[in-house]
């Protein structure tokens, strides 16, 4: 049975030393990396470029089907990563896009984080909201719905942030990735939230303001079918979608360096304190 070792003792993550050290790696093993950059760009042009066709189906539907197949892509490429990077992932796997039971394992990891930290609070937020149309004056339902809107946001940053690390920890086949995860986090939530966004952060503006007609198609993918798909918008487009595709791998290297930092090699009942990055 594993020990946890950092239950009693819980680490504290260095904020910028860890997001410099992703932005670093990356830097460093850019070769390795371009493979991966390569074809999650291409899923993800793909999925953009099914987004008007699909739309017919409704907004719902059609960003479902185009964006799933990246999804779960992404999910193959982060079970990869994190066997690649640390030292005490069984034998020596290479590859970047893992699909065997890990990746299921890991499937079912995010579907239990999405459920805790998106379902359940917004679940509890639309029930009380629907309470007090029924109890309260109208001129207060407002005022509790912009409260509990406002509140449920913060819940789902909070369980979202204290779950992250079940990814990686699943993508190891740990068992017990939720409840790991959460002990790991302790103090830690809002200071992964803040990595994450320093991290990812500058690539979505970069790629946002390079490719604003994407992000538009999002909420209207019909207005895709009327924009002049010329020289200029297509360089734009891919620009964009390759600078925030570089920024979902530097986030993905964070992640596995935060799981390191704050989980650290349980072997033997001992935890090894070096990053498991030896960066």
């Amino acid at each position: 049975m594993e020990h946890d070792v950092f239950q009693e003792h819980p680490r504290k993550l260095s904020i910028y030393p860890t997001v410099k050290a992703s932005f670093l790696y990356v830097w460093q093993q850019r070769r390795s990396f371009a493979m991966p950059l390569i074809v999650l760009c291409l899923f993800q042009i793909l999925a953009l470029l099914l987004l008007p066709r699909l739309s017919v189906y409704g907004l719902g539907r059609a960003n479902v089907c185009a964006f799933v197949p990246l999804w779960l892509l992404e999910v193959a490429f982060l079970v990869g990563l994190q066997r690649k990077l640390h030292r005490h992932a069984a034998g020596n796997d290479e590859r970047m896009f893992v699909f065997d039971r890990t990746w299921r394992h890991s499937l079912l990891a995010v579907a239990k984080v999405f459920l805790c930290a998106s379902v359940i609070p917004s679940a509890i937020a639309g029930i009380v909201i629907l309470l007090s149309v029924m109890i309260f004056h109208p001129r207060y339902v407002i005022a509790i719905t912009i409260v509990l809107l406002a509140a449920s946001v913060i819940v789902s940053i909070v369980l979202l942030m204290k779950l992250v690390l079940a990814l990686p920890a699943a993508a190891l086949d740990r068992s017990n990735y939720l409840s790991l995860s959460w002990n790991a986090m302790r103090g830690n939530a809002w200071r992964v939230w803040f990595a994450m966004v320093l991290t990812y952060g500058p690539f979505l503006v970069v790629g946002s303001l390079l490719s604003w007609q994407r992000l538009a198609s999002f909420f209207h993918p019909a207005a895709l079918a009327t924009t002049p798909l010329n020289a200029t918008y297509w360089l734009s487009w891919i620009g964009g979608t390759t600078i925030e595709t570089i920024g979902t791998i530097t986030t993905n290297v964070m992640l596995c360096m935060t799981y390191g930092s704050l989980i650290g090699d349980v072997r033997s009942g001992k935890d090894v304190d070096d990053h498991p990055l030896g960066i």
